[in-house]
């Protein structure tokens, strides 16, 4: 059943990213589909690794422990992803001679304080 779960998420990403119509409005699609998920991603796994190294991640109960732990931090993570993101879009940072920069500024507070926390 898990399997099937994260295979059909798996499905939508890829139908979404086929689906995108990379012409109109280039900035926004590279800065919310490449930028965005990385250290998103990034902060999902660091919440799984500290959730098994805290509690096995076997129970429900010990997912929860952990959720109740990370989780504020994981929110917060995300929450400052999302709005550098926005931040570097709107402020036209993401064109493409500046393009690294605006990646590296979304991604490293996100990232760092993520492990700064754990």
């Amino acid at each position: 059943l898990v399997s099937a779960v994260v295979c059909t998420i798996i499905g939508l990403i890829i139908y979404g990213y086929a689906t995108v119509d990379w012409s109109k409005d280039t900035e926004f699609w590279i800065s919310t589909l490449v930028i965005l998920p990385f250290p998103l991603c990034w902060n999902i796994a660091q919440y799984a690794s500290f959730v098994i190294q805290i509690t096995g991640h076997t129970t429900i109960t010990g997912h929860m422990k952990g959720l109740a732990i990370f989780g504020p931090v994981l929110l917060l993570c995300i929450a400052m992803n999302i709005g550098l993101t926005l931040a570097m879009y709107y402020s036209g940072f993401t064109k493409n001679s500046t393009k690294f920069w605006a990646w590296i500024i979304t991604a490293s507070p996100p990232i760092l304080t993520g492990l700064a926390i754990k």
